[in-house]
């Protein structure tokens, strides 16, 4: 799931040259980087985020990889770099073709990986951050090689090791800027120019070096469906469950009925009419203005998909998939508390809607 609101803009890097290059911090004795990142294909040292300057053997980045892990490289900044010394694989499933939130933290030799918020991996190594440029899609500051191939955006710096609470808060969210300990912001969705904004008092701008913007629409909303990516349409209603604007589906999707909390599925296509029987409709309490919604299935054996969900503004209603579990919805957001008292959903998640 990606919190990209439609019509909003992201970077596409293309693995050959492109990078975005900010200047240096100063004194850092912890940290925590946070992005949501799109794999085009994987290459051995792809780094998304970070710090690590490999002539100083110094900082640290997050690197999606291969299908089997994320490495991570971290320099103390006294011992000489060694490719082995300096880097770490986690080894965790790391899907292409699909949108995550990646994160990485620091604070008194512990580095902590977490991959859409959940906990991949804890390192005890000692790591020097201290004035060091920040790096996105490139492996180190210092070394013109190893570039990352897919979609970035929404890129932040905190000058404290976030818990994994605090993380899973505000990952796909949008940031004002003014949070406590937020010391680089970066949206990137300018849609135009060679720069991206930093929303922070640190006004940290980043130089673009190739990358080029890309737009959300949406009729991009696409669904894996195990074997490939198949575009589909949205609806949106408002706050009372209304129906206000329909887009049909491309393709067949799954209508959903409950038994024991259980997702049972009938495959069908869905026209207009069959709106409030295709969908579970989403319905809204204590939560005001239009939403636009997605909630999509296939059939695939004993696996149905359903969704993203999103508010006017752009805020993801919705959090990582829950897998290999008949479950409701877990959601975050500002009005929203309780998912059987706000949405009304009929069914699992398996795979995850995302934006291409």
């Amino acid at each position: 799931m990606k919190n990209v609101q439609i019509g909003d803009s992201y970077l596409n890097f293309d693995g050959n040259n492109d990078y975005i290059s900010i200047d240096a911090y100063g004194e850092l004795s912890e940290v925590t980087f946070e992005i949501e990142c799109f794999v085009n294909s994987f290459d051995e040292h792809t780094s998304v985020i970070g710090n690590f300057n490999h002539s100083l053997n110094k900082g640290l980045n997050i690197i999606p990889n291969k299908p089997d892990r994320v490495q991570i490289y971290h320099g103390d900044g006294v011992s000489d770099y060694n490719a082995t010394n300096s880097r770490t694989y986690i080894y965790t499933t790391v899907q292409s073709k699909k949108w995550m939130h990646l994160a990485i933290s620091y604070r008194n030799n512990t580095i902590t990986i977490f991959k859409d918020g959940e906990i991949i991996g804890v390192l005890n190594k000692t790591v020097d951050l201290t004035n060091l440029s920040v790096i996105i899609g490139r492996w180190a500051s210092t070394y013109s090689g190893y570039y990352f191939d897919g979609y970035l955006t929404n890129a932040r710096m905190w000058n404290v090791a976030r818990t994994q609470q605090e993380i899973q808060e505000t990952m796909w969210q949008k940031l004002s800027g003014s949070e406590a300990n937020l010391i680089g912001n970066w949206l990137m969705n300018e849609g135009v120019g060679e720069v991206i904004n930093d929303n922070t008092s640190n006004n940290k701008i980043g130089t673009l070096h190739g990358p080029t913007w890309k737009k959300s629409q949406l009729d991009e909303i696409s669904i894996w469906d195990g074997n490939k990516y198949r575009k589909v349409r949205g609806f949106i209603v408002n706050s009372t469950g209304e129906l206000v604007e329909f887009y049909r589906p491309v393709t067949n999707h799954t209508n959903f009925t409950t038994h024991s909390g259980m997702a049972l599925h009938a495959t069908q296509t869905l026209t207009k009419s069959e709106m409030n029987t295709g969908f579970a409709v989403l319905s809204v309490a204590n939560a005001a203005g239009f939403f636009i919604g997605q909630e999509i299935s296939i059939n695939d054996g004993d696996h149905s998909e359903v969704v993203r969900i999103i508010d006017i503004n752009g805020n993801e209603l919705t959090i990582t998939p829950l897998q290999n579990a008949y479950k409701r919805n877990a959601i975050v957001g500002r009005s929203i508390a309780e998912v059987n008292d706000k949405l009304s959903f009929k069914s699992r998640i398996t795979y995850s809607v995302s934006i291409i």
